[in-house]
């Protein structure tokens, strides 16, 4: 796989995130309007599992074994989330035990957290390697490290009422403008012959 293919599905993985938060927290847990975010995180799942291939191919060209370790979390959760997405199409019911007592909802939503949470060490990892944007790699880490508590409301009372329309609109932000801005990197790398020089500005 090309590093122009992994930018471009970074690119669009990032933007389709970025409907996917603004939707959940619009939709406020609304089920009737449910069905096409879980869509839109299928096919944001798939393009984000693309650009980890494409990007991860481009950086392991440095560092092999730190590369291919970072990106094993958050694909190997990709890939999980996308079974319980099928499980759930299967069977026509997302509440129906697949593994003992896992449904496929819950099975989706274990691989989606792994593979948000996996991201941000795939971000470490390109921050290393400095192999694309540190800058990027930064924006994706700290997007990660929000994602998850931004799509659960911020709740449990860690964080003041006042900050938490802030957190949320953080974690709706930074994550998907960390995918788009690495994918961008990618491309402007491919664009100057995928020379590793100046890809860390």
């Amino acid at each position: 796989m090309t590093l122009r293919i992994g930018g471009y599905a970074a690119v669009l993985g990032g933007l389709l995130w970025f409907t996917v938060l603004a939707a959940n927290a619009i939709n406020d847990g609304n089920e009737a309007n449910a069905w096409w975010i879980g869509n839109v995180v299928v096919v944001a799942t798939i393009a984000t599992l693309i650009a980890l291939i494409g990007l991860s191919a481009f950086q392991a060209r440095r560092y092999p074994a730190l590369t291919w370790a970072a990106v094993a979390i958050p694909a190997a959760g990709g890939i999980v989330a996308l079974l319980g997405a099928v499980a759930i199409t299967v069977t026509g019911d997302s509440d129906r035990k697949i593994i003992g007592d896992l449904s496929g909802w819950a099975i989706a939503t274990l691989g989606l957290l792994a593979m948000l949470v996996g991201s941000g060490l795939f971000a470490l990892a390109t921050w290393r390697t400095q192999s694309l944007s540190r800058g990027a790699a930064g924006l994706l880490a700290l997007g990660a490290l929000l994602v998850v508590p931004g799509l659960t409301g911020l709740s449990g009372g860690l964080v003041p009422s006042a900050f938490v329309p802030l957190g949320i609109l953080a974690s709706i932000l930074l994550f998907p403008a960390g995918w788009v801005a690495l994918g961008i990197s990618a491309l402007q790398t491919d664009r100057a012959g995928g020379s590793l020089e100046g890809a860390s500005a």
